[in-house]
């Protein structure tokens, strides 16, 4: 593709660009209402604001990253097959890729920002309750977090949609578990191309027999529903984070008043 002929279709893009997207934009709360906090409160308030700040940033730019793989779908709909080979190379299956691995790398967040601030509010608050104390140090599991979760009521809320459904059903079934594939083992094409496939099938005493085939590619479509629904539950599990931080900030500040106005 020449110059000429990509800034055509980067104008394209542009145009399609600026349709209004039905997936909702989140907004990051403030905690102390902008006001300064002092005192035990501090490590709480710091990361607290900070991981919503984050996260706020994270599934925005996931929204984003979804709308322009479909816009660069609806420019690919309409090209021959020498412009749709670029477009795929240069812009699709490289926003297909994050998209898909999106919604896993946001449970990982939120899991370690809920876990955080259950851990500092723990430490004030259940102080002499060993089992709900964690450091921050090892490997963070849905375990860990909901040991040190179960004082919070919206962690109870927020857990289910962490080990079930963020990351989990039809983008797995759908796409061949594609993100994990992807990282750690042999993914299926997006929008063109047959990836190999040998299935090894062992049997009593030894035997070995081998299924080969081929697997299609995942459509475009396909990959803009499915994160499409992921980000649907983004949106949900930061709200629910929200609450929990809420809940966690007013326990404290009930407990310790070292809220001060300026």
């Amino acid at each position: 593709m020449d110059d000429l002929r990509a800034i055509e279709l980067y104008t394209q893009f542009r145009t399609h660009l600026q349709q209004r997207s039905p997936l909702p934009i989140v907004q990051a709360p403030h905690l102390s209402g902008g006001l300064p906090t002092a005192g035990p409160m501090m490590p709480f308030v710091e990361s607290a604001s900070d991981f919503l700040r984050e996260l706020f940033n994270s599934i925005n730019d996931f929204r984003r990253w979804i709308l322009t793989l479909e816009t660069w779908g609806r420019v690919y709909e309409g090209c021959g097959d020498d412009d749709r080979l670029s477009i795929l190379v240069e812009h699709i299956r490289p926003f297909a890729t994050l998209v898909l691995s999106g919604p896993q790398a946001i449970r990982g967040r939120i899991i370690h920002a809920a876990a955080v601030g259950c851990s500092h509010a723990n430490h004030l608050l259940h102080r002499d309750d060993h089992s709900l104390q964690w450091d921050g140090t090892g490997h963070l599991s849905m375990k860990v977090a909901s040991r040190i979760g179960q004082p919070w009521e919206n962690w109870k809320t927020l857990a289910p949609l962490l080990s079930q459904r963020l990351g989990y059903g039809r983008i797995h079934d759908l796409t061949g578990d594609f993100r994990n594939q992807h990282e750690h083992g042999h993914p299926r094409n997006i929008g063109l191309g047959l990836t190999a496939s040998v299935v090894v099938e062992e049997r009593n005493g030894g035997q070995r027999s081998w299924s080969i085939g081929t697997r299609e590619a995942i459509s475009i479509a396909t990959v803009i529903e499915l994160t499409s629904e992921q980000h649907a539950l983004a949106v949900e599990a930061y709200d629910l984070f929200c609450e929990l931080a809420r809940e966690q900030f007013e326990a404290l500040i009930a407990t310790t008043s070292v809220l001060l106005r300026r």
